[in-house]
């Protein structure tokens, strides 16, 4: 049981040792209070074979064009502060 603003970390170390167990392996941890509560997943893959056919993935996060709506958002943003600033004479 943990307290308000306490937190515990756990790191789960595994070895295979039959390669038929390979796959994809999801955790999944959950949270609860009283009032609220939460869960987080996360999953992995277990290759097996030989090393040179395991083909490791990095899954994408965030926006990959982030920075690009970001600067056109900003662009429009000042193109309209401008025009206000014209309109209005100063």
């Amino acid at each position: 049981m943990l307290l308000p603003t306490q937190e515990k970390n756990y790191f789960v170390r595994a070895k295979i040792i039959n390669e038929a167990n390979g796959g994809i392996y999801t955790n999944v941890v959950k949270g609860s209070s009283d009032s609220v509560g939460d869960q987080d997943t996360a999953s992995y893959f277990v290759g097996t074979g030989s090393a040179a056919a395991i083909k490791t993935v990095i899954p994408k996060t965030g926006s990959a064009d982030l920075l690009i709506q970001s600067l056109i958002a900003l662009s429009i943003v000042g193109t309209g502060l401008g025009i206000r600033k014209y309109a209005r004479g100063y």
